[in-house]
């Protein structure tokens, strides 16, 4: 399921915003069809759901503590990366 959401918003990202989720390509169109209606940030919730599967699957403890621990990184991802960029994009602030 996880992947599935993944996979469907890179293919908004590709086809509807011009981009892709890598940083260095980001989309040149806000995109807000499919997730994007729902949620801000919908493939990070695809990652956790796939780290989470995974973590089910193998009953694996590491990786339950991994999932744990990406909520946080997926946050100052955004804040000092991600946030900043837009500002850049949408102001022209340098």
């Amino acid at each position: 399921m996880g992947g599935a959401i993944y996979l469907r918003c890179a293919w908004e990202f590709a086809s509807r915003g011009f981009g892709t989720p890598a940083p260095i390509d980001p989309p040149k169109l806000l995109v807000a069809r499919g997730h994007n209606r729902f949620v801000r940030n919908p493939m990070y919730i695809g990652v956790l759901a796939i780290v989470l599967g995974e973590a089910t699957r193998f009953r694996s403890r590491q990786l339950l503590i991994y999932a744990a621990c990406l909520p946080l990184a997926f946050h100052l991802f955004l804040v000092l990366f991600e946030e900043p960029a837009l500002n850049e994009a949408q102001f022209g602030v340098t």
